[in-house]
């Protein structure tokens, strides 16, 4: 019984997330539109929170959807978060199990690469400037490494 009522209090608190997030980025793309601000720093506050507000319903869709895995493992199939060695013998136990993990576990994944793809511009750009920073570090590393053993072999 209680695991039932855990269950609800989940789905609860993911339609109230929604819920909050979707108003938020209603009410402002609305603000947005209908242009009754003038105010620079407004406009651009605006702004801001409908991007902050697509980028919250990154996690929040994610969120859900490893917390849908959950409870359809657990409702439906009758398998929780942790393994049960002593439900081994039962066949369909484990590869259900290993599914319904490797699904978890891959929504959790795609978190950190969405918001690099999709996510708010500020991080796509760190993250560009990292990942071109490393190459050109990773280039001049070779370059001098092959340098190196190029004036190795020319001095024997």
């Amino acid at each position: 019984m209680g695991g039932r009522i855990r269950n609800y209090i989940t789905i609860s608190i993911e339609v109230c997330i929604y819920a909050v997030v979707i108003t938020l980025f209603v009410i402002n793309r609305r603000r947005t539109r209908s242009r009754k601000f003038f105010d620079l720093t407004c406009r651009y506050q605006m702004v801001e929170n409908i991007r902050s507000c697509r980028f919250l319903l990154i996690f929040v869709i994610f969120d859900s959807l490893i917390a849908a895995t959950d409870l359809i493992a657990d409702v439906g199939c009758n398998i929780t978060t942790e393994f049960e060695p002593d439900r081994c013998p039962d066949p369909s136990y484990l590869p259900t199990f290993t599914i319904f993990r490797i699904m978890s576990v891959a929504f959790e994944l795609a978190i950190p690469g969405l918001l690099a793809t999709v996510g708010h511009a500020s991080y796509r750009n760190r993250l560009k400037r990292l990942l071109v920073e490393t190459s050109h570090t990773i280039d001049q590393y070779f370059t001098r490494l092959n340098s190196s053993w190029e004036n190795s072999t020319c001095e024997k």
